[in-house]
């Protein structure tokens, strides 16, 4: 469970809001703090993270660990409180233009939880009182938000590994292993393990009851086509069954034009498959 308790870490940490960072007039120092926070969130990888997550007992290990201390880090806050956590981590929202200014000047709405506001603010003043450059200020402010949606995004990923709900009133609540709405073609075992193996590639994610497809049209199209071949799915005509896959995917019907015209353009033009051919190729072996 390396990468999970990689991610519990860096998240823990980044719960408490780095407490360690500190700003400074000394531009290269700071720079190299927020550096080094985001290069905390890019060390982490979501593709091991979901494996152990859905292999072997990955949710009851999670369960234990958290049951064997009471500290921040063991009670999991940022997973407790991951709907709050989320809100800190939104940036001002820009409102409108006001255009009787010359130049027209924007009107933020501020958002008054933001967790990084104090680091945000204290760089707006090196820069209004000419310590910092107009370029040192746009990179720090970038690297900034940078750390903001690496936080969210290593978020979702923890909390979409192991089922945990971003939106539920519960904070314990729980998602099952998999979505709980299958069509029994998918209860088998092939259809099972197809299905993990494209959610440790990100093809797929748990949406509710059932899958969100979370890559292009025209691969999920191609997806469609090989898995229904290789889980011999198709009907006595070898059409392929869209409407069978409509059942287990939310998003389906969106895609299904861009996903049938994919098909007939490699299958009856001879134009190349859609780029991500080979991970589709891969989870069916």
């Amino acid at each position: 469970m390396k990468e999970t308790l990689k991610y519990i870490k860096v998240l823990s940490l980044g719960y408490g809001g780095f407490a360690t960072m500190t700003l400074s007039t000394d531009f290269a120092k700071s720079l190299q703090q927020v550096q080094e926070r985001l290069g905390l969130l890019d060390s982490l990888n979501y593709d091991a993270l979901l494996d152990e997550a859905i292999n072997g007992n990955g949710k009851e290990y999670l369960q234990k660990y958290q049951s064997t201390d009471d500290t921040i880090e063991y009670s999991l806050h940022f997973l407790r409180d991951r709907k709050d956590f989320l809100e800190m981590l939104q940036p001002d929202y820009l409102i409108e233009i006001d255009n009787s200014h010359k130049p027209p000047k924007p009107i933020w709405q501020r958002n008054p939880k933001r967790m990084f506001r104090w680091a945000f603010d204290a760089i707006d003043i090196y820069k209004a009182d000419d310590v910092w450059t107009e370029e040192q200020w746009r990179e720090c402010k970038w690297t900034l938000s940078e750390i903001e949606k690496g936080l969210g995004d290593r978020l979702r990923q923890f909390a979409t590994a192991y089922d945990y709900s971003l939106d539920g009133d519960d904070p314990n609540q729980q998602a099952t292993t998999e979505p709980q709405q299958i069509t029994q073609e998918f209860e088998t075992d092939e259809a099972k393990e197809l299905f993990r193996k494209a959610l440790v590639k990100r093809l797929i994610v748990i949406d509710g009851n059932k899958y969100k497809w979370a890559d292009s049209a025209s691969l999920y199209g191609y997806f469609v086509d090989k898995t229904s071949d290789n889980l011999n799915l198709r009907h006595s005509n070898n059409r392929i069954p869209w409407k069978l896959y409509g059942t287990i995917i939310t998003n389906h019907s969106k895609m299904l034009a861009t996903a049938k015209q994919a098909v007939n353009d490699y299958k009856n033009k001879q134009l190349p498959p859609p780029e991500g051919d080979d991970i589709v190729n891969d989870i069916c072996k």
